[in-house]
């Protein structure tokens, strides 16, 4: 199967701060993502599929976010990609199942989990038939048996014409 994900690239939004890279202007923790995840990617895994998000484990990328990335107005909604653990960073990240604000929008200091981009097209029926994977553990839902886990053979970053089919759901 196949992840699209974007960050605020294609979905311009008020108030995010934005970095270069080829000519786009990208969310800080969706350059993070494109550099310290998808480039040095080696492996990586769905392990844990809880009520509220399936989250992954990564290998190959490295290191913590600089800063906890938020922005009331990218948050954590169905089908949004976010960084897990305080600080976030390379090691994982998760699929928000549900409208989750209440659980990693914000914690008592008032930091929310730093979103990276949004599943489109194809992605999200995939993320659906994910919410099926056996072997979760309450009341978390980590899958302790690695015949359970669902691995991520591959990242890559798609452009013109492909990227353009991949976003129409083709």
């Amino acid at each position: 199967a196949t992840w699209i994900f974007c960050g605020d690239a294609s979905r311009r939004r008020r108030g995010a701060r934005t970095f270069g890279r080829d000519g786009a202007r990208l969310r800080y923790s969706t350059l993070f993502f494109l550099e310290r995840v998808v480039a040095p990617f080696k492996s990586g895994l769905f392990h844990r599929n809880a009520p509220h998000v399936l989250q992954s484990q990564i290998r190959g990328g490295g290191g913590p976010l600089a800063f906890q990335e938020a922005s009331a107005n990218f948050t954590h909604e169905v089908h949004t990609l976010g960084f897990a653990g305080r600080p976030g960073g390379a090691g994982a990240f998760y699929i928000n199942t549900i409208d989750n604000r209440r659980n990693h929008g914000g914690d008592r200091k008032g930091e929310a989990d730093a979103i990276l981009g949004r599943l489109v097209a194809s992605a999200v029926r995939v993320a659906k038939r994910m919410r099926k994977q056996p072997g979760g553990t309450k009341p978390n839902g980590f899958v302790g048996k690695a015949e359970h886990h669902i691995k991520i053979l591959g990242l890559e970053l798609l452009a013109g014409d492909a990227r353009r089919a991949a976003l129409d759901g083709a």
